[in-house]
C-alpha cells in the first residue's frame, strides 16, 4: 500500500498536495505573535522564521464517485495537477470537488484560465463559508473568491452543503468551524 493511500471500509482515500507554501507564522495565524513562534514552536520555523505549510488535497473514491476534497492553491510551481496524474488521474475524471472552506489554498485550482479545471465535476461549498464570502464587503477585495469561487455559480457547478452533509452514503462532512465560518 502506498505510504500516502489508505482504505477505510470501501472508501479509498489518497492523500495528494499542490506543493508547499513559505509564510511569516503571523500570516497565517494572524492573532499570534512571531515572539511566541520563535520561543515556542521554533521547530516549525525555517531559519527565516516562515512556516512551509503544506497544500493538502485528498482524493477519494465511494460509490463510483471520484471526489477531490479542496483544490489547491495553483501558486507558481504548484503541483496538483501533476500528483493527480501520477495517480492515474485526469483532471476530466473528477465528478466532484469539495471545498472544505474558502480560503486560497483550498479553491486555487478550481479555474484554469477562466475554465473549470476539472470540467465534469459539481463542486459543494459549506453554506456558512459561501454566504461569508460573497458577500459584496468581503469578496471585493478577496481575488481568489473573484477568481475561482463566484464563476462557480454562474457556470451552476456549485452546490451548498449544510453542517452534516451525505456526500454518499460512506462520506459524511462534519461541521468544524472556526478558522472560518463555515469549515467542514
Amino acid at each position: 500500500m502506498s505510504k500516502n493511500k489508505i482504505n477505510i471500509g470501501n472508501v479509498e482515500m489518497v492523500s495528494v498536495s499542490d506543493g508547499n507554501g513559505d509564510r511569516e507564522p503571523t500570516f497565517v495565524f494572524p492573532d499570534s505573535e512571531i515572539e511566541i513562534w520563535k520561543s515556542e514552536f521554533s521547530a516549525l520555523l525555517d531559519e527565516n522564521h516562515h512556516l512551509h505549510p503544506r497544500y493538502g488535497s485528498v482524493i477519494i473514491r465511494s460509490e463510483g464517485k471520484l471526489i477531490l476534497v479542496d483544490t489547491g492553491l495553483q501558486a507558481p510551481g504548484g503541483t496538483l495537477i501533476k500528483e493527480l496524474k501520477d495517480n492515474g488521474i485526469s483532471p476530466d475524471q473528477i465528478n466532484l470537488v469539495v471545498m472544505t472552506h474558502l480560503h486560497p489554498d483550498h479553491v486555487g485550482w478550481n479555474f484554469t484560465d477562466g475554465v473549470p479545471t476539472f470540467p465534469n465535476a459539481r463542486y459543494l461549498a459549506p453554506q456558512s463559508d459561501w454566504e461569508y464570502w460573497v458577500q459584496p464587503d468581503i469578496s471585493k477585495d478577496a481575488e481568489h473568491i473573484i477568481n475561482q469561487v463566484l464563476p462557480l455559480e454562474s457556470l451552476n457547478l456549485v452546490d451548498l452543503m449544510t453542517d452534516e452533509y451525505s456526500i454518499t452514503s460512506e462520506i459524511v462532512t462534519v461541521a468544524t468551524p472556526g478558522h472560518t465560518p463555515g469549515h467542514v
